[in-house]
């Protein structure tokens, strides 16, 4: 177990510790705090994790497996536990860029939505004067099968509203940014398509009128989002509107007290560290050493 511990816990451990700090600090320092270039957040936030910890697993961690007896009649567990390494690696640093994002995020004061472009740019916002025009919306809506096994259906419903510093400037101004609202839902990808139109046209209606009844003036403060695919929406139903300016900004509502805009995200993260570290040596514990395969990574290791 000490052999096991040494080449392949402790380096899971290091890697696992550098990326979290070393990759999220990055991912702070250039894309939130210094804004050099943006990249959409999946890519930030999902991508890049997985692709750093599938190196990192591929090359470093998986050809020690060979010290672990993963043969059996029926094949091999090698690939079964490169995946559940991948895993393991994978879901904090995950976790890690969604905290990052929200606990570093500054919030500014805004007397009017006109200062917006006069201040650096924040995270939040709290606005003091301001005009929700909903005279003028813009919709736009997506169906999209996106789930690994296209299980589900499903269906987004995208409202772009502008915002004001007050209501006679509607006459006369652009939007300084727009407000966005967002409704969703998920169901069978194995019905009929004439029951999914039927679901997709309800679902519509049944948006258009919570849209309708909902007083989007009530809010605590304001996101504004980044590169994404929600604030993709948002921009496409801009497009619908004849007041489109491009680069627009959009803004969602949040209904609940700043200090609590990170909810349980860092627990998560050292849980997920710990849950996904304890499986892992859990995993070391079940197969039996080849001594041979052993002594030749020993003895590479103490040429080197």
């Amino acid at each position: 177990m000490k052999d096991k511990i040494n080449l392949l816990f402790k380096p899971f451990i290091l890697m696992l510790l550098g990326l979290i700090t070393g990759y999220t600090f990055l991912h702070w320092l250039i894309f939130v705090d210094l804004e050099l270039f943006q990249l959409n957040k999946k890519i930030t936030d999902f991508v890049i994790p997985i692709v750093l910890t599938g190196i990192l697993n591929l090359f470093i961690l998986r050809p020690r497996f060979k010290i672990l007896k993963l043969d059996t009649k029926r094949g091999s567990w090698s690939d079964f536990y490169t995946i559940m390494l991948w895993m393991a690696m994978a879901t904090p640093i995950i976790i890690a860029q969604k905290y990052i994002v929200s606990a570093t995020g500054k919030l500014t004061e805004l007397k009017s939505i006109n200062e917006i472009n006069k201040f650096e740019h924040s995270k939040y916002y709290i606005l003091n004067n301001y005009y929700i025009d909903k005279n003028v919306i813009g919709i736009h809506s997506e169906l999209d099968v996106n789930d690994r096994f296209s299980d589900n259906f499903n269906m987004h419903i995208y409202f772009s509203v502008p915002i004001y510093e007050k209501e006679s400037d509607t006459l006369k101004a652009v939007p300084s940014a727009w407000l966005g609202v967002k409704y969703q839902e998920k169901i069978g990808n194995n019905l009929e398509s004439r029951r999914k139109k039927k679901i997709y046209q309800f679902f519509l209606n049944h948006s258009l009128k919570k849209f309708n009844n909902k007083n989007i003036s009530d809010f605590v403060y304001l996101n504004r989002l980044r590169d994404s695919e929600k604030r993709k929406g948002f921009i496409d139903a801009i497009k619908s509107t004849p007041i489109y300016t491009p680069n627009a900004i959009v803004l969602e509502a949040v209904n609940e007290q700043f200090e609590n805009r990170n909810g349980n995200k860092l627990a998560w993260i050292f849980g997920s560290a710990l849950i996904c570290s304890f499986i892992w040596i859990i995993m070391l514990m079940i197969p039996k050493i080849d001594e041979q395969q052993l002594n030749r990574i020993l003895d590479d290791s103490k040429e080197k």
